[in-house]
């Protein structure tokens, strides 16, 4: 992706728990966009980084991809413990039905 040869930087924002980089296809038409995160801990950070997401995606209606560490699971069988000691995981589902 960050080859020269392939794809442009066309433009990059920088939020509080995630970078992302718009990027156009050298020679063609095709854009998309990437969006790196490192999610936080605690249930409140979370929320915003989730909401932070939901605004990116609002303002983008191409191709996107998502990627990194979002220090969250899907489902509980995810975590060796077992244990989830907050509802988060539900949230965290909900938010990725992004309406759009």
């Amino acid at each position: 992706m960050w080859d020269k040869f392939f794809f442009t930087l066309v433009s990059s924002s920088c939020g509080e728990f995630s970078i992302t980089c718009f990027l156009q296809m050298v020679g063609g038409d095709f854009e998309w966009a990437f969006t790196g995160v490192y999610g936080p801990h605690t249930r409140s950070e979370k929320l915003r980084m989730w909401e932070e997401l939901r605004y990116t995606r609002e303002g983008w209606s191409g191709p996107w991809c998502v990627a990194g560490d979002f220090n969250e699971i899907l489902h509980g069988h995810e975590r060796s413990s077992r244990v989830c000691p907050s509802n988060t995981m539900e949230e965290f589902r909900n938010s990725l039905i992004f309406q759009h």
